[in-house]
Formats: C-alpha cells, sequence, structure tokens
C-alpha cells in the first residue's frame, strides 16, 4: 500500500509539475501573440507616417509644421517595433515569420535590404517551409546556446540599429534645417513685398489727399469772389474794419486779395503735377465739362431804394463752354491770381466782374462736381 501510495504521490508530483509545465507554456504564448501585435501595428504606423512625411515633401508648397511631427513620430513608432521584435527574437530567435517581419520593417524604414536579407536567409529551408502558413512562437523551447546565440545577435542588431538611427538623425537634422532656411527665406521675402506695397499705398494715400485739397482750394475761391461784390457794392472798396469794438464778418480786402492768391498757387502747383500722381488720365482730360462764361455790362437796373440807376457788371449774356477738368481748374487759378493781382480800383479791369461771375458759379457746381468724379475713380483703380 506504501509503495502504491508512494507511486500515487508520485504520480501525482509528475501531474503537477505537468500542468505548470503548460500553463507556463501558454502563458508564452500569449504573451509572444500580444509582441506580434504590437510590432506589427508600431510596423504599419512608422511605415504610414514616413508615406505621409513624404507626400507632403513632395507637394508644391510643402507644410514645413508638419515635418517634425511626422519625423517624430516615426523614430518612435519604429522604435517600438523594433523593440517587439527584439524581443520575439529572444523568446524564438528561429521563427521565420518574425524574421521576415523583422527584415520588412529595416526595409521599409532604413532601406536596409542587406541586414534584411541576412535575416530572411538565417534559418534552413525546412523550417521556412513548416512555418510559412502561421506565425506560432512556441516551436522552440529554447536553450541556452540559442540563449546566448540570440544575445549576440541582439547586440549586433542594436549595434545596427544605433547606426541607423544615427544616419537617420542626421538626414532629419539636415532637413529641419533646410526647413528653417526656407522659413527665413520666405519671411524676408514676404516682408519685402509687404513693405513694398505699404510704401506704395502710402505714397497713392497722399496722392488722394492732394487732390482733395484741390478740390477744397477751388471750391474756396467762390467765396472769396464774393467778398469781392461785397466789398464793391457795400464798401466801394473801401471799408476800413470794424468800428464798434465787435468781430468784424467781413476780411479787409488785402487779406482777402492774399488768400485768392494763395489759393491759386496751390491749385497750379497741384495740376502741374496731376500727371505724376495718377496714371488715370481720363477724369481730368475727358471734355465733359459744361463752365459758364458769362458777358457783363454797365446797364439800368433798379438800385437798392427802388429807383432806376446805372448798375456795373450786370449780366447781360451767359454762355455755355464745354471743356476738360484740368483746363476748367487752370481757368480758376489764372482768374484768381489776375484778381490777387490788382492794384488799385478793380473797376480798372475790363473783364474784372467777367473773373468775378466765373469763379463764382463754375468752382461750386461743375467743377466740385467733376473734381468728386476724379477723386472717386482714383481710389477704385
Amino acid at each position: 500500500m506504501s509503495i502504491n501510495k508512494h507511486g500515487q504521490e508520485s504520480g501525482r508530483g509528475s501531474g503537477e509539475v505537468d500542468a505548470e509545465g503548460g500553463t507556463g507554456f501558454e502563458l508564452q504564448s500569449f504573451v509572444a501573440k500580444a509582441l506580434i501585435a504590437s510590432s506589427s501595428e508600431h510596423h504599419e504606423n512608422a511605415k504610414q507616417e514616413l508615406k505621409a512625411f513624404f507626400e507632403n515633401m513632395t507637394l508644391l508648397t510643402p507644410i514645413y509644421s508638419y515635418m517634425a511631427d511626422h519625423l517624430r513620430t516615426i523614430v518612435e513608432e519604429e522604435k517600438l517595433a523594433r523593440q517587439s521584435y527584439d524581443e520575439l527574437l529572444v523568446m524564438n530567435g528561429q521563427n521565420v515569420s518574425v524574421l521576415r517581419n523583422y527584415a520588412k520593417l529595416l526595409i521599409d524604414i532604413y532601406q536596409d535590404e542587406d541586414t534584411s536579407v541576412h535575416g530572411e536567409a538565417y534559418t534552413d529551408p525546412q523550417q521556412q517551409s513548416d512555418n510559412q502558413t502561421e506565425c506560432n512562437p512556441l516551436q522552440q523551447g529554447g536553450n541556452r546556446t540559442n540563449v546566448k546565440n540570440n544575445k549576440k545577435k541582439k547586440q549586433k542588431k542594436e549595434e545596427d540599429s544605433t547606426s541607423s538611427n544615427s544616419s537617420l538623425g542626421m538626414v532629419i537634422g539636415g532637413l529641419l534645417f533646410v526647413a528653417h532656411i526656407l522659413a527665413i527665406v520666405i519671411y524676408c521675402i514676404s516682408m519685402a513685398i509687404y513693405l513694398s506695397q505699404a510704401d506704395k499705398y502710402q505714397v497713392q494715400l497722399q496722392n488722394l489727399k492732394m487732390i482733395c485739397d484741390l478740390a477744397t482750394f477751388s471750391t474756396e475761391l467762390a467765396t472769396l469772389a464774393q467778398m469781392y461784390l461785397i466789398h464793391e457794392f457795400e464798401y466801394n472798396f473801401s471799408y476800413s474794419g470794424s468800428g464798434d469794438g465787435l468781430a468784424g464778418v467781413v476780411r479787409p480786402f488785402e487779406y482777402v486779395k492774399q488768400i485768392l492768391k494763395e489759393n491759386a498757387d496751390l491749385i497750379v502747383s497741384i495740376t502741374s503735377n496731376i500727371y505724376e500722381m495718377t496714371t488715370l488720365t481720363l477724369p481730368w482730360e475727358e471734355q465733359s465739362l459744361e463752365a459758364y462764361l458769362f458777358q457783363t455790362g454797365d446797364t439800368q437796373c433798379i438800385n437798392t431804394i427802388g429807383e432806376m440807376d446805372q448798375c456795373e457788371g450786370d449780366i447781360n449774356a451767359i454762355h455755355a463752354d464745354t471743356t476738360s477738368l484740368i483746363q476748367a481748374l487752370t481757368q480758376l487759378a489764372q482768374k484768381a491770381q489776375q484778381l490777387a493781382d490788382i492794384v488799385g480800383d478793380p473797376h480798372q479791369m475790363s473783364n474784372y466782374h467777367q473773373d468775378v461771375q466765373y469763379i463764382t458759379f463754375n468752382s461750386l457746381n461743375p467743377v466740385l462736381g467733376s473734381s468728386k468724379r476724379a477723386i472717386v475713380e482714383y481710389w477704385q483703380v
């Protein structure tokens, strides 16, 4: 009984050892499958990211901000895939599928055909035929000799991987350097274009302001011409200023002449340079402005007290004259200059009233309207 009992106990002991061995075997199989799945996933991620990197680099306008992310992902995914393959080779260094997948990784990422061919030719043809259909990480139990060989292989592969990583790092560094140089060049070119356009826009605004000032100066001539008539008919050109100590609304005649002369000079200064400020000459040269020409003379009229009297400068005829804006502005400046240069009694000028009427009526309506159209067309170009 004791013998049988010992035999039974011995048998139970053997069964327990087999069960434990089977459990370890299954755990090793599970770990190997997980490593295979992980290595395949990281391998595919690295390959897809490398593809995206080169697609971006071959664009007409590459997106340089994506380059660093692509390269970082390639390096990380390749490192994880290589670590998984190294662990699989330690567990089962004779498995054909593992070696083949590792060789594919070397070709896909590093184009290392020499090392990959050596890895694919490592196993004998019979074992390649047996393991071609599926990857079974449990075919070899491994022994100490295989472990030593695998360690040597691992060290050699780590050295090769370090060398490959160094080359890849140099490539990445070179690409990043080129990307930064291109970014700096593009920035400098963009800045130069911006400054050029800004200067051009500033000149355009300055010219537009001068054209607006031209319209202002020509319009002010009408008010100054009417001041001439006030001095003539109200004070007979002998206004001495306000005598009640209050501010006078009528400016002295000499002051009016001075302002009239300044406006005339400014109009001449701007119109003489108008072709340097704009290449759009049609609004200035188009014969579409209808100016009014007045014929004046001394006639019988009713004075302020209702009696018939001899009136000077009475308008007895009006004629229309089709001209251009530049010619009308020149006429306004010339007539204003003549009125400002009067010395003595203005009645001595035969065309005194004609010039006053020309400035009064033409500067407010036809000239100002044409000036506004020229301003709008200048800005829209």
